[in-house]
């Protein structure tokens, strides 16, 4: 959910893309193709640092080459620049989350099969870790 909380959802589609669906203006939601290609399941979470005006989604995915990539958008829905590399060798598709006072956390599988996290206020993220 966003701040106001509308819904906001990352799926992948039959063309291997991320779409994600939430609102795209006035009371208006749809689906907009996020582009990339994965073949796993993409993280969603949001860019709540107090300083960041307006609200920003961020879209993380593994991708083709099983590093972690992420795309950010504003809402509603406006894509803004391209895909960003967060590296790693991951197995899973990301889980992600943003906690009151901005710290996201990013959790995936790494090649070792343990659950291994990057932490820290968009778009600076810590150094792989084991979670």
């Amino acid at each position: 959910m966003n701040a106001e909380g509308n819904l906001v959802v990352a799926v992948i589609g039959t063309d291997r893309h991320i779409w994600v669906f939430g609102p795209m203006g006035m009371q208006v939601y749809g689906w907009v193709d996020f582009g990339g290609r994965t073949g796993s399941t993409p993280g969603i979470t949001n860019n709540i640092a107090p300083r960041v005006v307006p609200f920003q989604l961020v879209v993380l995915a593994r991708g083709t080459d099983n590093a972690l990539w992420y795309r950010q958008s504003i809402l509603p829905i406006g894509i803004q620049g391209g895909w960003t590399s967060l590296g790693g060798r991951l197995t899973s598709g990301p889980a992600a989350a943003t906690v009151p006072g901005g710290t996201s956390y990013v959790f995936v599988l790494g090649t070792d099969n343990l659950p291994w996290m990057r932490s820290g206020i968009w778009p600076t993220l810590g150094p792989w870790t084991r979670a």
